[in-house]
């Protein structure tokens, strides 16, 4: 039997992706747009003429986390092979969480700080390595584009499915957005 039940935390990313972007792809284009250049906080280019990469000690590696149904134990934090520090993107999701939020959305961003909701999404998802076989690998598992100001972008937990798939409209235009500033 279908579970009858729906979790409101994950509608607005079904409506759009399974539903809107099938039936009116030029709303759900302009919609997604409008939604991630509104609603997404990004650092100041100020801050990356300073300190470029945040944490170049770090690179994301999702499988730092226990996990009794895969059998893992708890290893965040712990140096990878080459000595990285091993993060879940706990690190940089509150890595802004004391600053002060500067934005023409008066009342809903403007001098505020970022609270529970949001996401680190890493605009870039993948790299190209070039080497005998040139092969992709994820931006966030590189400890140089893991913490790469230009690389990042705080968003609204269901806005930032939006980005999540590879070669998406929501994902390119995220970088032309980027490319901007």
């Amino acid at each position: 039997m279908k579970n009858n039940k729906i979790d409101g935390e994950n509608v607005l990313y079904h409506y759009l992706q399974k539903d809107l972007l099938i039936k009116d792809v030029w709303l759900f284009q302009m919609l997604a747009a409008k939604l991630v250049a509104s609603l997404g906080i990004w650092f100041h280019p100020d801050i990356y003429k300073k300190i470029p990469v945040l944490l170049p000690y770090a690179r994301r590696d999702a499988t730092c986390r226990k996990n009794c149904n895969k059998n893992r134990i708890e290893e965040w934090g712990s140096p990878d092979k080459n000595g990285f520090f091993r993060d879940d993107n706990s690190l940089i999701k509150n890595i802004p969480k004391r600053l002060i939020i500067k934005s023409s959305l008066k009342d809903i961003y403007d001098t505020r700080k970022i609270g529970s909701g949001f996401v680190a999404c890493h605009i870039w998802r993948t790299l190209n390595v070039q080497g005998r076989k040139k092969t992709r690998i994820l931006a966030a598992q590189n400890p140089l584009t893991y913490s790469f100001i230009p690389n990042l972008v705080w968003l609204p937990r269901q806005v930032a499915k939006l980005t999540d798939r590879e070669g998406s409209f929501t994902q390119l235009y995220l970088q032309a957005v980027a490319y901007k500033i």
